[in-house]
């Protein structure tokens, strides 16, 4: 992965965050004032976004993990602490 690819997801990923952050902050406690539809279309589209974000990091993962590894090293950092399993990350031994 290019240096240029690298900056272009992670500005990508970072833009998507910040949007669906404001997506929820901006209903906590207002989406029972709307219409059936209005909810609906808008928690569709915070899923949408959410999977975007999901696939792009996984994305992001794929081509950036070998990076991570020193030669004859365990790598250091996501993996560390963390395990992926079914596209969900979880705390390697249930807390950090």
């Amino acid at each position: 992965m290019s240096h240029k690819q690298q900056l272009e997801l992670s500005d990508s990923l970072s833009k998507k965050t910040a949007q669906l952050e404001s997506l929820l902050i901006m209903a906590n406690g207002k989406l029972g004032d709307c219409s059936d539809d209005v909810r609906e279309n808008y928690l569709w589209a915070c899923q949408e976004l959410s999977t975007q974000i999901r696939a792009e990091f996984d994305r992001y993962w794929e081509l950036t993990k070998d990076l991570a590894k020193p030669e004859g090293r365990e790598p250091l950092g996501f993996e560390q602490h963390w395990e992926v399993a079914n596209g969900v990350a979880t705390p390697k031994g249930g807390e950090l």
